[in-house]
């Protein structure tokens, strides 16, 4: 998941999985905690036969194959557990703890949870972790460095997300969250977006978040909608070692996100995702988004604005093993306005899944993706969305 955004987001690879576990630096290392905790933001369903069941641990392998930071493993434990106060029907809670490590000498320590209180009218999220990585970078679309060329950069720094919430309406939450950024990147040469070859970087976030969510299930749904809204407020300090000491700016970032679920037949579902970004003036370009389709490396190009979307097909023809297939495709751009001239990237494939716990719904899989040019192999605990 970025070394600031790369770093960070392989830092806190979500990835994960939102647990499935859970900016280049907060980029990546949210990626990478979210790509093994599943930006799901730790939310467990609940039962669907009575009363929840008691606590449950897990503790899982599993393999990081990822373009951006190379091959390794990591272990995954998950926590969940009857919410506090929960009656039948109220999700459960979730606490989580990853740590991993990639053949590029890269590696990401994170925890997170979504404790849910009060039958769930309140939701309370949180998500830190430090991260070390080491990756190639590929400029702005090619802006400062030649096309097809890269620049070595290697960051370290933690994270910390919290986010409260509470229920509006039916399925519509509304809160705050808080995040916060500490980081420093290195290169081999100097990167002008880097004003420079060493960059140290803080930053702390605020905005408000909207959602609605009508899903019959977090870690497989078969049918209803989330939708999602977050602005974010910054203000950020760098330090440009030998380039004219510390500059203070600020810039938010606004993002929207929807997935959408339909049942086929019993073990037959289609699913769908779109994701639209915006960076205002002033974000630092590890802190702008970047394409995030399966079979194209994540943080290999950021600009202000991303569309993209993606669509897979998931069936489970056995109690325990199901198939996936998928396609998706998007556009980076230095605006809306732009998106006939922006950079555009395409990923499809396909999977095996392994379903781990019938009450849950909760699988592990593998996916191979193509596009970019290459191809890529996927480990994941959960679904892409």
């Amino acid at each position: 998941m970025p070394v600031c955004s790369t770093m960070l987001r392989l830092t806190v690879l979500a990835v994960v999985l939102s647990c499935p576990i859970a900016a280049h630096c907060q980029t990546v290392m949210e990626e990478q905690v979210s790509e093994i905790v599943q930006d799901k933001e730790f939310v467990a369903p609940a039962s669907e036969n009575g009363p929840a069941p008691k606590s449950v641990l897990r503790v899982l392998p599993i393999p990081i194959v990822n373009p951006t930071v190379g091959s390794g493993l990591a272990v995954a434990g998950i926590y969940t557990f009857p919410s506090p106060g929960g009656r039948t029907g109220t999700p459960r809670s979730t606490l989580a703890l990853v740590a991993g490590y990639a053949d590029s000498k890269s590696y990401i320590t994170g925890v997170g949870g979504t404790i849910h209180l009060s039958d769930d009218r309140f939701r309370i999220s949180g998500l830190g972790g430090y991260a070390r990585a080491n990756l190639d970078y590929f400029g702005l679309t090619g802006v400062g460095i030649s096309p097809g060329d890269s620049v070595a950069l290697s960051g370290k720094g933690y994270i910390l997300n919290l986010s409260g919430q509470m229920r509006l309406a039916p399925s519509v939450y509304a809160g705050v969250s808080v995040n916060l950024l500490n980081a420093t990147i290195t290169s081999d040469m100097p990167v002008a977006e880097l004003g420079g070859s060493n960059l140290s970087y803080r930053h702390f976030g605020i905005g408000p978040v909207v959602k609605y969510d009508s899903r019959d299930n977090s870690w497989w749904p078969t049918k209803g909608v989330q939708l999602s809204i977050k602005d974010t407020f910054m203000t950020a300090h760098f330090d440009q070692t030998g380039n004219g000491g510390t500059t203070r700016k600020k810039f938010s970032n606004l993002e929207f996100k929807s997935s959408a679920y339909f049942a086929l037949q019993n073990n037959l579902v289609i699913a769908g995702n779109v994701r639209a970004s915006q960076a205002s003036d002033g974000a630092p370009f590890f802190m702008q988004p970047s394409i995030s389709v399966r079979g194209f490396p994540s943080g290999k190009y950021y600009e202000p604005f991303v569309l993209e979307g993606q669509a897979e097909l998931r069936w489970f023809p056995m109690k325990r093993i199901g198939l996936v297939a998928f396609g998706g495709g998007g556009v980076i751009a230095a605006g809306l306005d732009g998106i006939d001239d922006g950079t555009s990237a395409f990923g499809y494939g396909a999977g095996v899944r392994y379903r781990l716990s019938e009450v849950d719904r909760m699988n592990i899989g593998m996916d191979i993706a193509f596009g970019g040019g290459g191809s890529a192999v996927y480990f994941r605990l959960g679904e892409a969305f």
